[in-house]
């Protein structure tokens, strides 16, 4: 009797491969971003970083609210099989986490702020809806195709 084989994983493209590695990238940055131990330093990050146009705290709110839409964008991307609402979810406890470990870890200076996890919480879900709609597009054939 022969044995029946487990169907076979599907394989997955480049495209979602370096999608996969895109936003385990952006993820170290950003984990590495929130527990820099130096709040003033970041703060003249952000200042550097941000619109000119935009004051300081204009600045921060835009970072903070694209923090995140990157590395949800790219989770969608790469791992097609988890629902795009599953991600921006994780991108969501990601934002949280990062504002109760700043909270907990005084050494850190730095100022957590629920503003921040908003913020953070509407990046995430913009990126992730944002490459749900895309990804479920339909691609143009090509005339050769």
């Amino acid at each position: 009797m022969p044995t029946q084989q487990p169907p076979e994983a599907p394989h997955s493209t480049s495209h979602e491969r370096i999608a996969r590695g895109a936003a385990v990238i952006l993820l170290v940055v950003t984990c590495v971003t929130v527990v820099w131990p130096s709040g003033r330093e970041v703060a003249e990050l952000k200042d550097s970083l941000g619109p000119a146009f935009l004051s300081s705290e204009g600045k921060d709110v835009v970072l903070n609210l694209v923090m995140l839409a990157p590395a949800t964008f790219c989770a969608v991307a790469g791992w097609r099989d988890i629902p795009w609402w599953a991600w921006a979810l994780v991108g969501c406890v990601v934002g949280l986490s990062a504002e109760v470990l700043q909270s907990l870890l005084p050494m850190l200076e730095r100022r957590p702020s629920l503003a921040n996890v908003g913020q953070n919480a509407v990046g995430a879900w913009a990126g992730a809806l944002a490459a749900w709609y895309l990804l479920r597009r339909p691609h143009p054939r090509t005339a050769s195709g």
